[in-house]
């Protein structure tokens, strides 16, 4: 999920949107990485849920015994 957050920062819509520098990006990753716990990502579910790519995060809630999720979603 690291991984794929750099990528959205790193999207020019967002860098544009909220006036990220590289260095703001670097920065904010780094303390994330350094507040948070890494999960081996071997949980894989199957669910109907309205965006499939987010069963990743589900997983990882799972995997991590997460006790809230908190999502910007609308739904």
């Amino acid at each position: 999920m690291l991984i794929e957050l750099q990528e959205v920062l790193h999207r020019p819509k967002i860098c544009n949107r909220y006036h990220l520098s590289q260095e703001d990006i670097h920065n904010f990753l780094t303390l994330i990485a350094s507040v948070t716990a890494i999960v081996p990502g071997t949980t894989t579910l199957s669910a109907p849920i309205h965006d499939p790519d987010d069963l990743m995060v589900l997983a990882t809630v799972i995997e991590s015994h997460t006790a809230y999720l908190v999502t910007g979603h609308k739904e």
